[in-house]
């Protein structure tokens, strides 16, 4: 719970960022970030309209600062649900790259493509039908197109910026279809094989008698949209030189995706050095 807004002390607070001494900066900063995202409106008026440069600096620090505790607090409330959303899980962490918050604009974004899918699918279709439906729409209809690593930025691995602008990264897409799967309950799930994201589709026959590789029936390339089976993915395991591990085809769970996520967002802001998202990465991921 955040402390009531008193406008005048606020006010004051604010004033004294412009003093350069840190045994003021300190305490004044850490009173301000108890005013959490109440506090936001009075700073960003000021950072636009002050000539202080080194109040400006700070006014902005402590704007990201509240903005990531409140991304952090909702994180883990999001954790400790029975059962967490995939897609409300990174709805909260689109703030990490947007200032604003677009979940309405998402929302309506993703229904639409969701209701577009929809009235493809049918109950008759088999599972692998189902998943070539979902593809076909993504990437033929609605013209979705994959970034290569030579060319992707930090935007191609948000699923809102996918959304909006139609083009993302593995990871990207993979999110994107992904929660479009869990919203039309087909049966697709996000597995950690190294050096690739791709999803696969688990064995609907005598499912609790297969195990690790045998679980899986196919996969998609959520780059491309493409279906393969299991001779590819042996062989790109034997090209990269990786024994076969049953724990590849274990299905990551909501919170695993995001932490996988987060765990490459860190990655690419590093590689960027985008510092100041690198680390915030590091902080909200849990593995």
């Amino acid at each position: 719970m955040y402390a009531p807004v008193n406008e005048a002390e606020l006010s004051a607070l604010i004033r004294l960022l412009e003093d350069p001494d840190e045994a003021v900066y300190e305490p004044v900063s850490k009173r301000i970030l108890e005013y959490g995202e109440q506090a936001i409106p009075h700073l960003e008026h000021i950072w636009e309209t002050t000539d202080h440069a080194e109040q400006q600096v700070r006014v902005e620090t402590i704007i990201r600062r509240i903005q990531f505790l409140e991304i952090s607090e909702k994180l883990n409330t999001w954790r400790r649900q029975e059962r967490p959303d995939l897609w409300e899980g990174l709805l909260i962490l689109d703030k990490l790259h947007h200032r604003e918050d677009r979940s309405d604009v998402l929302r309506l974004s993703l229904e639409k493509l969701r209701r577009t899918a929809w009235l493809e699918l049918n109950q008759y279709l088999t599972p692998l039908e189902q998943i070539n439906v979902l593809s076909r729409v993504v990437f033929e209809h609605e013209r979705f197109k994959g970034i290569d690593a030579a060319r992707e930025r930090l935007a191609h691995h948000f699923i809102g910026d996918v959304l909006l602008h139609r083009s993302g990264n593995q990871i990207g897409l993979g999110l994107l279809i992904q929660v479009l799967a869990d919203k039309l309950d087909l049966p697709l799930y996000t597995l950690s094989i190294p050096g690739i994201i791709v999803l696969g589709s688990p064995n609907m026959l005598n499912p609790r008698e297969k195990k690790g590789i045998d679980s899986i029936d196919f996969y998609l390339d959520p780059q491309t949209g493409e279906l393969f089976g299991r001779a590819e993915i042996e062989q790109y395991l034997r090209r990269i030189h990786q024994p076969v591990d049953h724990a590849f085809f274990q299905p990551l769970s909501d919170t695993g995706v995001v932490d996988f996520w987060l765990g490459k967002i860190g990655q690419k802001a590093d590689e960027l050095d985008e510092t100041h998202l690198a680390t915030q990465a590091r902080e909200l991921r849990q593995s």
